[in-house]
């Protein structure tokens, strides 16, 4: 009986196994910012006990989506496996500054792998895409779009972000977002309207004269059109004075 009663203490409980499972859920990525935000409204003004697929598909989005809302509310702690609504969605029924203090808890629980690791406050939106590729083992577009949802959710809950990850969350939805080094955008160039204005941009020099102008693009053509212009000109002031 005792070597019975050590095996039962040994062993871990539902609830923990659970607990171990939520916790090791990757961020969401296929939820758009826009079907959480009519999943707080609805429930505000629904006050139902249970989130369901049928609720997600006559409240929040249609059919074929609303897995992929069900599966960021359990990552975020908001209903549990058999999608009964926890205290933390409870606590987002209201509105103004409470509803931004709630949102901000439930972020903070949620993301707390990511926000002891990066600080949004200061990070670039590089350096949030690479952790949750990383971290999760997401490819790049799985990790752009998890990090546009942590961001909006974020955002709404009032914290700190970065000049550049503020940016992303005021971008238009869907819109693409440019990763790319410091030293790529300082060498892109205006784009091009015309011809012409490709071979001014590309030319090294202008040649001028009396009879017209030649555009060159390296030194050899440089002393090449000089010595062309001084012949022509040579050419034509002989023709004139033989007249």
């Amino acid at each position: 009986m005792a070597e019975e009663t050590t095996i039962k203490e040994q062993s871990p409980t539902v609830e923990a196994v659970r607990e171990e499972i939520v916790a090791e859920r990757i961020p969401p990525h296929t939820c758009l910012p826009i079907w959480i935000d009519r999943l707080f409204d609805a429930v505000r003004d629904l006050n139902t006990p249970q989130i369901t697929k049928e609720f997600v598909g006559a409240n929040v989005v249609g059919s074929g989506h609303q897995s992929k809302v069900l599966v960021a509310l359990r990552f975020l702690g908001l209903i549990d496996e058999d999608g009964n609504v926890t205290s933390r969605l409870r606590a987002l029924r209201v509105v103004g500054p409470e509803f931004t203090t709630n949102l901000a808890i439930v972020v903070q629980q949620a993301y707390s792998g990511l926000l002891g690791i990066v600080v949004v406050k200061s990070a670039s939106f590089n350096s949030l895409v690479n952790f949750l590729m990383q971290r999760y083992s997401m490819n790049r577009v799985q990790a752009i779009s998890a990090g546009r949802f942590f961001l909006h959710l974020a955002s709404r809950a009032g914290m700190e972000l970065s000049e550049e990850l503020s940016r992303v969350v005021t971008s238009k939805a869907g819109q693409p977002v440019r990763l790319e080094s410091k030293e790529k955008s300082t060498l892109r160039k205006a784009p091009i309207s015309s011809d012409n204005s490709r071979h001014q941009e590309s030319a090294l020099a202008t040649v001028s004269s009396r009879f017209g102008e030649i555009r060159v693009v390296d030194r050899p053509s440089l002393e090449l059109a000089r010595k062309l212009l001084e012949i022509i000109e040579n050419k034509l002031s002989q023709d004139h004075n033989e007249r």
